[in-house]
Formats: C-alpha cells, structure tokens, sequence
C-alpha cells in the first residue's frame, strides 16, 4: 500500500480547516447586507450541517487510510476500545441513533489525535486561520461604531426581550467562543512582543467579546492566557501567583461590569448551570450506567428540552459510564501528548464545554474541529517533527 504523503496530507488538513471555518463564515458574507436574523442563520446551519459533517468524515477516512497506523501506540489502542464500546452501546440503544456515529468517531479521532499531530504544521497556515478568524470577529464591531443604522440590529440577538451582541454569528455564544480563539491566536502568533498591531486589534476583539456577555467564553479566555503567562514563565510561584491574581481581578472587574450594566440582568453567577446540571442529574440518574443517546435533551426546564450544557454530564447521559471513562482517559492522553501551544486551544474547548454544548464525545462538530486543528497548527511551532504540511 502506498501511503500519502506530506503534501497530500497538507491539502487535506487545509481543506478541513477551511471548510470548518467557510461554514462559519460563509453567511456573512452571503447574507450581508440583507435582514440578517437568527432565524435565517438557523436556517442554513440547520441545512447545512449534515453537508459539513459528511465532508469532515470522508476527509478524516481518507487521511486515515492512506497512513502507516501503528497498532501498538496507545492512543489507537484507545481509540479502538473506544470504539468498540461505542458499537456495544450502539446495538444496546437499539441503533436508534444511527449508524453513521459508530463508523466516524473512530476516522475522526484517528485523523486528529493520531495522523495530523505527526507533522509540523506551515505557518502560512497560522496567519490565514488568524486573520480569517480575526476580520470576521473585528468587522462587526467596527461597522456598528462607523455606521450606526438599521442594520445594526440584525448584529444583536434577543435574550430575554433585550439586545446582545452576536456579530456575524447565530448566537452571541458562538461569536463569543471565535472571539476568544482570536484573542488567544493573536498572543500564540505574536509571543509576548509588544507589537503594535497585536494591540490594535486586541482592542475591538475585547470589546466584541464583553458585548456578546458569553460568560462562558469570557472565562475560558481569561483562563487561558493567565494558564499561558504562568506556563512562559516556567510555573514559578511568583508567576503563579501573579497568574492567578490577575485572573482574579480580571473575574471581579468584569463581574463588576456585567452586574452594572448587562443587557442580560446577571453576570457571571453560576446559579442557572448549577441549576441545570442538578437537574440533569436528578432527571437522568437510570441512564449513567448504558446512556440515553447521543446528542440527547437529558434536561426539562421551565417545560424546554435541553442539553446538560456540560461534556462531562453530557457525555455520561448519552453513552454511559464505560465510554465516559475511555474518553476522559483519551483527553488526558492528548493533554500528555500536546505541545505548549496546542494546550491553550485544548484548555479553552475544555472549559468552554464545561457550561456549553460544544464539546462532547462524538463525531466533532465545528467548534471543536476548528479549536484543535488550530491547537495542532499554534502546537507545531515548537514541534521538533520535521515533516512539514499546511498551505505552500
């Protein structure tokens, strides 16, 4: 068998980083200019996403088989007994959630934590996904302070009968969560120099990022760059201890802020998840053992079906204790095997997921797609491997 080589990898894993960020990008530049509402986001997620799902699938299948996978390493062991588990809790559940699961978890994660880390990424690669990221995140921002008009209210999103922010994005979590990966990108890409541009676009970044008020991917943020300033400095107790103090500070200032002037009439309280995780729990408590499915509404709140908003309960309702425990052994595998800069983007999905639907074990959606495939780029930097892919 001939296996692929580094260019036909580098055009694959380009592929899939552009395809998962067209998806994300492809409405605003589509709808502009029109009423750009959340129901006709809704809408093209909603038609579109199966479409994204199927052309990560056969692109992680085709990575996969045209590599030298080693039997013996203990990620693919692994991710095999993971698997394997996945097919027994398939056939348990009855195959109600379909078969398409089953045979792309194994491919996606092999593509992922397995083939792609081999290589050292092309920096060119790093700049594209950063000034695409950066631009869709900034240009809203700009545009509602230099042309204020009726259009500016197709940016906002109602929570609670009132306007936030959400830029180009369906919601203000999802503009929230690229915000906070530009933010973190714009620090990987230029270290700790104090270059001017770094800081010119820090600025309207921050300011989308509070607008959207997605506590969730303020928290994360703050904690990644507080995690990065005490990793750079070499876990130092001074280090440490001004990383968590100005984390601390950055928490009570803008805990602060959302207090006094949120839209949303709360700020970073815990209640509501507290609320929603005891619920989930106490709802959920016959289906730890085997799981419900994934995916699954495991919580009813005031009379709406939801998800748990947490990939640990999440991941335990939908397939049970036995694929739960492997997962979580599978992350830690990869946390061991991450470089320095891959361990910011996988702490920040990690966090995230903690309050929000957007990780879990599965077929990885978009956000998490895009989180770790930039994580392996910004890792590759210091990465020894010589093998090099990404865009020529």
């Amino acid at each position: 068998m001939k296996y692929a080589s580094s260019k036909s990898v580098s055009i694959l894993f380009s592929l899939l980083v552009l395809a998962n960020l067209g998806y994300l990008i492809f409405p605003s530049i589509y709808y502009f200019g029109s009423d750009y509402s959340y129901e006709l986001i809704a809408n093209y997620s909603r038609d579109n996403i199966r479409i994204l799902l199927m052309v990560n699938f056969l692109i992680s299948m085709t990575v996969v088989l045209l590599s030298k996978i080693n039997i013996n390493n203990n990620m693919i062991h692994l991710i095999l007994i993971l698997s394997i588990l996945n097919a027994i809790i398939y056939w348990y559940q009855g195959g109600e959630y379909g078969l398409f699961q089953v045979i792309a978890i194994p491919f996606s994660y092999m593509a992922l934590f397995y083939v792609f880390p081999q290589y050292k990424l092309n920096d060119k690669l790093l700049s594209t996904i950063l000034w695409i990221i950066v631009i869709w995140s900034i240009y809203p921002v700009v545009y509602i302070i230099i042309f204020p008009s009726d259009y500016i209210s197709s940016l906002f999103m109602d929570t609670l009968g009132l306007k936030t922010f959400r830029g180009f994005a369906q919601h203000r979590n999802v503009y929230g969560f690229y915000a906070g990966i530009a933010i973190i990108l714009l620090f990987v890409k230029y270290g700790n120099t104090r270059t001017f541009l770094k800081y010119i676009l820090l600025l309207p970044l921050t300011v989308g990022l509070i607008l959207s008020e997605s506590r969730s991917s303020i928290l994360a943020t703050i904690s990644v760059l507080s995690y990065r300033f005490i990793t750079t400095r070499g876990f130092k107790p001074s280090s440490i201890l001004i990383g968590v103090i100005s984390m601390i500070a950055a928490f009570v200032s803008l805990q602060y802020y959302l207090a006094m002037y949120s839209v949303r009439d709360f700020g970073f309280g815990g209640y509501d998840r507290l609320s929603l995780w005891s619920q989930a729990i106490r709802q959920n408590s016959q289906y730890w053992v085997f799981g419900k499915g994934p995916g699954s509404n495991v919580v009813n709140t005031f009379h709406v079906d939801m998800t748990s908003h947490n990939f640990i309960l999440q991941t335990l309702f939908d397939y049970g204790i036995f694929v739960s425990a492997f997962f979580f052994m599978l992350l830690v595998k990869v946390w061991q095997n991450a470089k320095k800069e891959y361990k910011y983007f996988l702490l920040y999905i990690l966090i995230i997921g903690l309050f929000q639907p957007y990780f879990s074990y599965g077929v990885p959606i978009y956000f998490t797609l895009t989180t770790i495939l930039i994580g392996l780029v910004a890792g590759s930097k210091t990465s020894n491997t010589k093998t090099k892919i990404g865009i020529y």
